[in-house]
């Protein structure tokens, strides 16, 4: 049965979801090794797991920019809008740092993305 919000709570339930979203890229971050992020991808296609990780910085600086006066003015249709997207983006961004670190050892670490419930 799905749980329901109480009135009020929804913008502090929403900002719970992408802290603990936050918290699993940064353990993710702290769990690969130094050169597992220098790794080249197969046949030197495509980013490295370090370009995608500083794209993913650069996205989240930019969007500390826009949202900086507490509104998300362009975005539609609303502020639950944007944390779903934030999270998606993550994840999108996510699924090629998993396939390069896993080859390399590092499955165990990439699994953190799914502990929601301890991060």
């Amino acid at each position: 049965m799905p749980r329901t919000v109480a009135p009020g709570r929804l913008p502090e339930v929403l900002l719970h979801g992408f802290a603990i979203n936050h918290r699993i890229n940064r353990h993710l971050v702290a769990n690969l090794s130094a050169e597992a992020w220098r790794v080249e991808p197969p046949g030197g296609q495509g980013p490295t797991k370090a370009a995608i990780g500083a794209h993913m910085h650069g996205l989240g600086v930019m969007w500390l920019k826009v949202t900086a006066d507490g509104r998300v003015r362009a975005f539609k249709p609303d502020a639950a809008a944007i944390v779903g997207y934030l999270v998606a983006d993550d994840a999108h961004h996510l699924g090629p740092i998993a396939m390069l670190a896993r080859p390399h050892g590092h499955a165990q670490a990439m699994a953190g993305r799914w502990e929601w419930g301890q991060r």
